[in-house]
């Protein structure tokens, strides 16, 4: 039963991973919730929303992408930490769940749920301020002159001229 649990996880996640951006979101929520299911806060939902977290701009600006073992990963990290956590009674649910939600996306589209649904739709299409916006902390503590950071966020990114044949993109 976990053996499945933590596969069908990994694959379930895989399939909310059409869209940038989307798999981290379902994976950092799912970790927040069960961190507060369970009121506890463990070392695997902490790694998962932290890695959604990191890789979550730079997937919605498609400049990356989870792509399919990223999705696995998380989906199965999510798993073995209900199964470390969770009564078997609750590790079964867990599993019919996720059964379920697998058999369901044979005939159902995910992608169709989630644009017909006000609140899903908002929250796949959600995305993190543009870069270059000035934060509320450099127009504080320096008077309100730019950081640092907003200036290099401004500045035009600008591959260096290619000197070989070696390089991408040359």
């Amino acid at each position: 039963m976990d053996g499945a649990l933590i596969a069908g996880s990994a694959n379930l996640m895989n399939l909310f991973d059409l869209r940038p951006g989307r798999a981290l979101k379902v994976s950092a929520l799912t970790a927040g919730a069960m961190s507060l299911t369970t009121r506890r806060y463990d070392t695997e939902p902490a790694v998962v929303v932290g890695a959604s977290l990191g890789l979550m701009r730079d997937d919605l600006a498609e400049r990356a992408m989870l792509g399919d073992t990223g999705a696995n990963a998380l989906g199965a990290v999510l798993a073995v930490g209900a199964v470390q956590r969770w009564m078997p009674r609750a590790r079964l649910a867990g599993l019919t769940t996720v059964a379920v939600a697998t058999l369901t996306s044979e005939r159902v589209s995910f992608t169709k749920v989630i644009a017909d649904t006000p609140g899903l739709r908002h929250l796949d299409r959600a995305r993190p301020p543009a870069a270059g916006t000035k934060s509320a902390m450099s127009t504080e503590a320096d008077g309100g002159r730019p950081g640092r950071h907003d200036r290099r966020d401004r500045a035009p990114h600008r591959r260096p001229p290619c000197r070989s044949g070696l390089q991408r993109g040359c």
